[in-house]
């Protein structure tokens, strides 16, 4: 894709989102054959990928990364005290601080290597490759009007038990991937407490 991309015609900018469609409303039964055997009608599938529930994870490493500045900051100001001959109180507190986030960094790794070992399941999310930009975007326009035939409407009832979603995938840099294990309504509802 990425050559495609940088070689699409007619001076198109395309992304990796142009090429990928969103799928949610994927059963948890379902792998990534099952939903690369529906949208290979369409064309040829270069990748299918799951979102998983990585919530706590994402949101440890997340926690990690302050954990790590704040020990770095407290050992700063340990050898800033040693360096200016400071009195024993205050090097003994400068030492705590920086044995106590030091400790914290290395507790938080633990669970982060724990939540590592865990076996996730899918969100309900699906993200779908084409091989072909123009394939994404024929399925987006004509997937609505395939539903509203009998057979297709039979066959994704059968196979989904709801009407899946499809839409263009939005950037990755625009996924908050930590909140695809809630349903759009607890989306709205975390976004309007958080605002």
């Amino acid at each position: 894709i990425h050559t495609r991309i940088r070689n699409s015609d007619g001076g198109q900018l395309l992304t990796a989102a142009d090429f990928t469609l969103m799928v949610s409303r994927v059963p948890e039964a379902w792998g990534a054959q099952q939903v690369r055997e529906f949208f290979e009608q369409f064309g040829e599938v270069v990748h299918v990928g799951f979102s998983l529930n990585y919530r706590e994870l994402i949101l440890k490493i997340k926690k990690a990364k302050h954990l790590k500045e704040a020990h770095t900051c407290n050992c700063l100001t340990l050898l800033q005290r040693l360096g200016q001959l400071a009195n024993k109180e205050t090097i003994a507190a400068a030492r705590r601080r920086a044995k106590a986030s030091l400790q914290a960094v290395e507790e938080n790794d633990k669970q982060i290597k724990r939540l590592m070992r865990e076996r996730y399941s899918c969100t309900g999310y699906a993200f779908v490759t084409f091989n072909k930009h123009q394939v994404a975007q024929a399925v987006l326009e004509e997937l609505p009007k395939a539903w509203k035939g009998r057979k297709m409407q039979q066959r994704v009832s059968y196979l989904f038990g709801t009407h899946m979603r499809v839409v263009r995938a939005p950037e990755p840099t625009d996924v908050i991937w930590e909140n695809l294990q809630f349903s759009s309504r607890d989306q709205v509802g975390r976004q309007i407490i958080s605002t």
